[in-house]
């Protein structure tokens, strides 16, 4: 894989352009997300401004809680975002402001390293768009053809962005990264005795045993016809969900 570099080419460009002020308002959504659970809804996590680090030490401002360029052109910032392990991505949002005409904009780029900080850009299907919002707006944009699943142990998941004015008119208020979480995939082998490879609930069965949530019902077998007791419940979402009530 190719070293970093935050400015190579990039995986998902969102530009913003247009005639407005600079510091202006940050973006609004016309309504609040609900927070989401399970593996159909979709979750979201935020980076907010000031969790990007600069690429440098000078060349920036800070006006209310965004960052805003200021005097070196291609000043990048980074951040790595916290995400659980098989985390699907969705979509990626930019929530930025650009109030100049020419095509000096926020580029957002996405990058796959290794733990050593080998990082490739993440390539097309993931889209490209611009010229949106005047002046300030959020722009997201569909990554889920990407089928890209975050793997906190090998892989490191990061994200640049690029503010390429050199002036105050470039903003950058944060990213929104949109994810599912997933059931692992199943085992080549299978652990109880009547959970077949070919069962329908193979691979639930399995994330269940290799999460300790559950050991079967004895002898190698899970019994999984068996009815449920209220009091066998209580030890599923228990361990399931890591409880705490202290």
């Amino acid at each position: 894989m190719e070293r970093r570099n935050l400015f190579a080419s990039v995986a998902l460009v969102v530009a913003f352009a247009g005639t407005g002020q600079a510091q202006s308002s940050p973006p609004v959504r016309a309504a609040s997300v609900a927070p989401a659970y399970g593996t159909a809804a979709v979750s979201y996590y935020r980076i907010g401004a000031p969790e990007f680090e600069a690429e440098g030490s000078t060349g920036f401002q800070w006006f209310s809680g965004n960052y805003v360029m200021s005097f070196v052109p291609n000043l990048g910032f980074w951040a790595t975002p916290h995400l659980p392990s098989g985390a699907l991505l969705t979509s990626i949002e930019l929530d930025s402001c650009d109030s100049s005409t020419a095509s000096e904009h926020v580029i957002l780029s996405t990058w796959d390293c290794d733990r050593f900080g080998n990082c490739s850009a993440l390539r097309p299907p993931f889209a490209s768009v611009s010229d949106v919002v005047n002046p300030c707006g959020f722009l997201s944009v569909d990554v889920s053809s990407s089928n890209y699943t975050i793997d906190n142990l090998t892989h490191i998941f990061n994200i640049s962005v690029n503010l390429e004015s050199g002036n105050a008119t470039n903003q950058l208020y944060g990213v929104v990264i949109g994810y599912k979480l997933q059931v692992s995939p199943a085992p080549a082998t299978a652990t109880f005795n009547d959970v077949p490879l070919d069962s329908p609930q193979f691979q639930f069965i399995e994330a269940l045993a290799a999460s300790g949530i559950t050991a079967g019902c004895g002898g190698g077998n899970y019994c999984p016809n068996n009815p449920l007791t209220r009091g066998q419940m209580a030890v599923f979402l228990a361990k399931a969900l890591g409880l705490q009530f202290q």
